[in-house]
């Protein structure tokens, strides 16, 4: 069975009495334009389950809840090209929590004469190539813009051999530690964070490579049982070192950040 129309309306409904004058002509272009926006890209997705029901539903939910938060004299319709932009890319990742949410203030910041001169079309190219896992990592990272890492390299000093084993395990101050090569591999690759090969002299960072150089952590024991296995080999490597470094956010991953995540 055919299903109706979905009802996302980035202009929440005022009444009838108010609306007049209450509403600019640049108001009631932004939510006209929006409507046909988002019936063209949105309503093909649920008619043919691509997207369910309920997640659909609480993005509508969220777009309506943050625009209905602009006062009416920030309303803006100058940027609906990237409104338009950002709900097309959107389409691609309705299916997960973490990225309904980063679309949905990114649609709200395109319409917002508070935030959208800040907006760039590759903003919403960078949401639509995300996981969840990489937003997660990403919001993460946001918080604290700059984070301790250290990589582990199997050695052969005799034979000057070098091998990478684990590359930018994460040091976070709370003494966690968490290693997500395959986000970090995408953040760098999107250009949101910088990976730096030098060591962090501020005190908590100095204290997060002194503890992981303890040992008392899963990624310590893996290297030693790997360098137990590479001695049966050749050719072998048998200690390994710890490189101290960084993982940094750069320019562009604190304008999206920015916008995206509040």
């Amino acid at each position: 069975m055919t299903k109706s129309p979905i009802n996302v309306n980035i202009v929440p409904d005022l009444p009838e009495s108010t609306k007049e004058e209450a509403l600019n002509p640049s108001a009631n272009l932004l939510g006209q334009a929006f409507r046909g926006i988002a019936h063209k890209v949105l309503d093909p997705l649920v008619r043919y389950n691509i997207v369910k029901d309920n997640e659909m539903d609480d993005f509508s939910e969220k777009i309506r809840n943050k625009t209905s938060n602009i006062p009416i004299e920030h309303r803006d319709s100058s940027k609906i090209g990237l409104t338009l932009k950002a709900v097309e890319d959107s389409s691609y990742q309705l299916n997960t929590e973490e990225l309904r949410e980063l679309f949905s203030n990114l649609i709200s910041a395109s319409v917002d004469s508070r935030k959208n001169s800040n907006l760039l079309p590759s903003f919403s190219t960078i949401l639509k190539d995300l996981s969840a896992e990489d937003a997660r990592l990403y919001k993460k990272l946001f918080e604290v813009v700059t984070v301790a890492s250290v990589n582990i390299k199997l050695i052969n000093r005799k034979e000057s051999r070098v091998l990478p084993f684990l590359d930018n395990i994460i040091l976070n101050d709370d003494g966690s530690m968490s290693y997500e090569p395959i986000s970090i591999n995408t953040l760098e690759r999107l250009g949101l964070i910088k990976i730096e090969k030098a060591t962090l002299i501020q005190p908590n960072f100095m204290k997060n490579y002194s503890d992981f150089k303890k040992g008392s952590n899963l990624f310590y024991e893996r290297a030693l049982n790997e360098v137990q296995r590479q001695k049966s080999l050749t050719p072998s490597f048998n200690e390994f070192d710890i490189v101290e470094g960084y993982i940094t956010l750069t320019n562009l991953g604190k304008s999206l950040g920015n916008v995206v995540i509040y």
